[in-house]
């Protein structure tokens, strides 16, 4: 039922009308909530044209007058008839349910700037988003030769799509214009700026022909890249450096190219002793009291460390296009080592710089993300994670730090001070071993399944992560030779 709304804990029906932005300084209101006076959805939809009637006439005084209380006066009524259960009637003949003409002449007009600033305000997205927005909106007015948003029509919206499809756009590009103007006036409705969204509901769709032929873009060959990298080496500024950004992560050209300077800064000292610290709180903390049940507990022995080779071995085997023998060789090695589970905890699974959150003004850590490898097992799999080569970086020295933050025997000391664990090297060697067992069936295995099906949006980095698995593999096989 049109604004009507009932009322959880009365079950009333109410009529609820948002006042526009320019009438509430005189209406002194931003919503008009008037009770229907009944439970019964049927009597509730016979009273409710009556009442609309009454906030039109009402509203339209308002647009017309800069004095408050005749407004107040005309609602304050139709509110006393709908709660002392007298007939719901409509309005006297003689008071307009529409200003005059005049009126709605001089009725000021709101500014497609006007919206756009309100939204900026109010949702505060990345400088960017603002400048890219502000720029399709810009291309609207001159297609429309007006800026007043109150006069766009669905029609005006349809029409500057066509004249962007025939300009030769793409149906990606117009899908993320009217993505951005949809998103923008529908924030004008809510706030009461604007009655309607006339770019609800206008969308664009690629013709199967035109998606076939976007897929069969041919990828970059390897002169391809030489060439480009190449070239690139010619120039300077962003137009060298871009390219070999591009080429080493695997990312697309947006991602790189949206960050700015202020996005890149040294890492706060401070963040060392929360990483330790909160490493040990997670492998401490008493899991039995905690609704984990979803979760199998490993016995003592060594269950835990059979259980999760046996859990890749599959991956792997259901999941890689061909026979790796470094793979089912390094399996073996792992069930004749195994070590035995001194005392279960949670696993983090993925525990780095880069899954945590932190406040922008203290540099506190406040959340920990990427979960999905998380299990009861041996903190020893956590710590090996934060001690692998993948994360490692360098200081000005030279010196080589655990995720950029500390030197291994500096993170182990810190780590056994912090949860009372003792770390074994023999066991903390293993899991090395262990978690690149894991990622290369990740990498070479479920990686490289749902690129090849294109089941992933990432398509471009999951296939350069393929890559990485034969980096991983060679480190493991370094890591069994040089096992204590």
């Amino acid at each position: 039922m049109l604004n009507a709304w009932r009322r959880p804990d009365s079950g009333v029906w109410y009529y609820r009308r948002v006042v526009p932005l320019r009438l509430r300084s005189v209406v002194g209101k931003t919503e008009i909530r008037i009770s229907l006076g009944t439970k019964d959805h049927r009597e509730a939809r016979k009273l409710l044209p009556s009442v609309v009637a009454g906030v039109d006439a009402a509203l339209a005084k308002a647009a017309g007058t800069e004095a408050v209380a005749p407004v107040l006066r005309t609602l304050s009524d139709l509110v006393l008839r709908m709660d002392s259960g007298t007939p719901r009637e409509a309005p006297p003949n003689d008071t307009p349910l529409t200003p005059p003409p005049e009126r709605i002449q001089t009725k000021p007009s709101v500014k497609i700037a006007s919206v756009i600033n309100g939204w900026v305000l109010e949702r505060k997205p990345p400088d960017r988003t603002v400048y890219e927005w502000r720029r399709v909106f810009d291309r609207l007015i001159d297609h429309l030769g007006h800026d007043s948003a109150e006069r766009i029509t669905k029609m005006d919206i349809v029409g500057w799509k066509d004249s962007l499809l025939k300009a030769g756009r793409t149906t990606k590009c117009v899908s993320n214009y009217l993505t951005s103007v949809r998103a923008i006036l529908g924030w004008g409705q809510s706030n009461g700026y604007l009655d309607t969204n006339p770019a609800a509901g206008v969308i664009v769709k690629a013709s199967k022909g035109a998606e076939a032929a976007a897929k069969s873009r041919l990828p970059y060959g390897d002169d391809d890249v030489r060439l480009i990298l190449r070239e690139a080496r010619k120039l300077s500024g962003f137009k060298r450096w871009v390219p070999f950004l591009l080429a080493y992560s695997g990312a697309r050209l947006n991602e790189i190219c949206q960050l700015h300077v202020h996005d890149v800064r040294e890492t706060p000292e401070g963040w060392v002793p929360q990483f330790v610290d909160y490493l040990a709180k997670i492998h401490t903390f008493d899991f039995t009291k905690a609704d984990l049940t979803a979760f199998d507990v490993p016995a003592s022995g060594t269950q835990c460390a059979e259980w999760g080779i046996n859990f890749w071995s599959r991956v792997f085997e259901e999941d890689c296009d061909e026979d790796v023998p470094l793979f089912r060789i390094a399996a073996g090695w792992l069930k004749r080592t195994m070590p035995k589970l001194e005392k279960p905890g949670i696993v983090h699974g993925d525990y780095r710089v880069g899954n945590f959150l932190f406040t922008e003004h203290d540099s506190r850590i406040s959340a920990w993300l990427d979960w999905e490898l998380g299990r009861i097992g041996d903190y020893h799999q956590d710590l090996a994670w934060v001690a692998s080569s993948a994360y490692y970086q360098y200081d000005r020295d030279g010196t080589l730090l655990l995720n950029g933050l500390m030197t291994q025997p500096a993170f182990l000391e810190a780590y056994e001070q912090a949860s009372g664990n003792r770390v074994n090297g023999k066991t903390f060697h293993w899991y090395k071993v262990y978690n690149c067992f894991l990622v290369t069936a990740l990498t070479l295995g479920t990686g490289f399944r749902i690129a090849k099906n294109g089941k992933t949006h990432q398509d471009v980095l999951v296939t350069w992560l393929s890559g990485v698995g034969y980096l991983l593999m060679d480190e493991m096989r370094a890591l069994i030779e040089g096992a204590p």
